[in-house]
């Protein structure tokens, strides 16, 4: 579900709220785990940096390590 070009999901069992953006020379992305109090946010200045896949690994650690 989309608002306001917030995305409301869910990642690992959790309700997230998510951003995801790109232009002529940006990449971005932005992942919000409210109940967690934990935000993950990549900027990068290359249109192709895939700055969500980029956060999806960090992400992918964080839980691993037990932390979301």
């Amino acid at each position: 579900m989309d608002g306001m070009g917030l995305g409301f999901h869910s990642a690992y069992g959790h309700a997230t709220i998510n951003y995801s953006g790109a232009d002529i020379d940006t990449s971005t992305f932005m992942e919000r785990f409210p109940e967690q109090r934990l935000t993950i946010v990549c900027l990068s200045n290359d249109p192709l940096g895939n700055a969500e896949s980029k956060a999806d690994e960090v992400l992918s650690i964080l839980h691993q390590a037990g932390k979301i």
